[in-house]
């Protein structure tokens, strides 16, 4: 298939695609308003800062404030009343993200910036958004990870052609444009989370493309470059969404040694070194904030430690930060490099007296991933989409799992159904069934993208924590791959029979 017609067909499927997404989205925030995200303290504090950079944007160099000064929290409070105020008068609704709202500004306000512990990709990015727009953009901010999955779905579909796949690309897109746990996390005013799946679905391109055609030398440096801006992007967002860097390496230098098979060894060392530092590049020009990663560690353990105290819960890491001489009332309410070093202490500590234990949980994490065992409930059943939690260690694991509707929740205007999950079961076994039964290189390429999917979906819950609910359910697209893949099969036998 000619490169026109590729990008041609690609750019149809994802116009339609990207619109049945918008309506389904649309129609699940329909009842939506500032006032109910009052509470997001991430949503305002973005909006703080974005609001802060586009209104200084003439000051020239100023001196940055953080979040915590007293003029960046009078402003906070300020906002979270004038904004919504403003919406109102507007009639804005929740799906009009372009729209902007007008209100008195502050006479005294300086740029600010996040903490340490949170990232800044959503709020500098809103700033640029309501700069493109000329105005404060209240549902913009939201509507982010959205729009950012527009172009990941347009790369899909043009491998997805290249490797004549067309019609399982097609289901796959639309298994996600109905799903009401991916719709919800893109828009997610809690945090930057969507990001996250984003970062995990770029393996489904790079993985089509690795494993199909031979590629060209330009084709892997064209991916090289599309990555590793997509991937730091998405970790400036949410950083968490590294972790689907290694996979991606992997894969593109799978794609480089295919293209530069005829090489000599030399030149293929020395071209794997140019592209792992293409890719890791962007990091040094990160911003020094970041989500923790030390907390959420040992928090994380309480997903299965029933031993030592770990808990996933924000006051339980509070108690053991005061029993390390560490107290919070003093310090502040938020996380600072000197918590994150002692909770990393702690976790090693842990893991190195207890190295069996550790490998438990470790194999108990990736049963659960693959599993997705918590999403054996069904709301008409017993009036939950997933199985609560059993244990105080678990802490707030029932809050994560209700951010966003489960992954086994589909949605058209507006209605939900829920899959049972042994469908999902049933369909990666038919899926896996087949593909090793027929031994092709159809076959073969098919099981290589849904495992290198797979095992990249599971390296977040298993190294960190299966409690944070959404990243833990992300492996839930494996199973949509291997439905496409299904779906495509069945309807290639039946064209065939039909022109038999």
């Amino acid at each position: 298939m000619k490169p026109a017609v590729i990008l041609s067909r690609a750019f149809l499927v994802t116009a339609a695609v990207s619109l049945l997404a918008f309506f389904n989205a649309a129609a699940l925030r329909v009842h939506w308003d500032l006032d109910d995200i009052g509470t997001s303290r991430r949503y305002w504090e973005d909006m703080t800062v974005a609001f802060s950079l586009y209104e200084t944007r003439d000051w020239g160099p100023t001196p940055v404030l953080s979040i915590d000064d007293a003029m960046a929290e009078r402003i906070y409070r300020r906002l979270r009343q004038l904004v919504p105020q403003a919406a109102a008068r507007s009639d804005l609704r929740p799906w009009e993200f372009w729209r902007t709202v007008e209100f008195r500004s502050f006479r005294n306000i300086a740029p600010f910036e996040l903490r340490f512990s949170d990232d800044t990709g959503r709020s500098r990015l809103s700033f640029l958004g309501f700069r493109g727009l000329g105005g404060i953009a209240p549902y913009l901010p939201l509507w982010l990870p959205f729009l950012a999955f527009v172009p990941l779905a347009f790369w899909i579909m043009v491998e997805s052609f290249r490797c004549r796949e067309g019609t399982a690309g097609i289901l796959f897109l639309l298994l996600a444009a109905s799903s009401a746990y991916l719709l919800e996390a893109l828009t997610l005013p809690y945090s930057a989370a969507g990001f996250h799946l984003l970062a995990a679905l770029i393996i489904v391109p790079l993985s089509l493309f690795a494993s199909g055609p031979p590629p060209s030398a330009s084709g892997v440096w064209l991916r090289v470059g599309l990555t590793a801006i997509a991937l730091h992007v998405a970790a400036w967002c949410r950083s968490s969404s590294i972790i689907a860097m290694p996979p991606a390496a992997l894969l593109l230098l799978i794609a480089l040694f295919r293209a530069e098979a005829g090489a000599s060894l030399k030149r293929r060392a020395l071209l794997a070194l140019v592209l792992l530092g293409a890719l890791a590049a962007p990091r040094a020009l990160a911003p020094r904030q970041a989500h923790e990663l030390w907390v959420g560690m040992w928090e994380g353990l309480g997903d299965f430690d029933r031993e030592y105290g770990h808990v996933w819960s924000d006051p339980g890491a509070r108690v053991t930060l005061d029993q390390e001489g560490y107290v919070m009332e003093r310090r502040g309410p938020y996380w600072t490099e000197e918590s994150e070093a002692i909770f990393r202490r702690l976790v090693l500590k842990d893991i190195q007296a207890h190295p069996v234990w550790y490998a438990q949980i470790l194999l108990r994490r990736t049963v659960a991933t693959i599993t997705q065992w918590r999403l054996w409930p069904t709301a008409r059943d017993s009036g939950w989409t997933y199985q609560p939690s059993q244990h105080p260690a678990e802490g707030v694991t029932d809050t994560y799992y209700n951010f966003v509707k489960t992954a086994d929740v589909f949605t058209a205007s507006g209605r939900t159904w829920e899959a049972p999950l042994w469908s999902f079961w049933v369909a990666a076994g038919l899926f896996f069934a087949l593909a090793f039964h027929r031994r092709s290189a159809e076959s073969r390429r098919r099981l290589a993208v849904t495992s290198s999917f797979a095992v990249s979906a599971l390296l977040m819950p298993v190294a960190v924590t299966t409690s944070s609910g959404m990243e833990t359910q992300v492996f839930v697209f494996t199973f949509f791959l291997c439905a496409a893949f299904l779906g495509s099969q069945a309807l290639n036998l039946l064209l065939r029979r039909k022109t038999a």
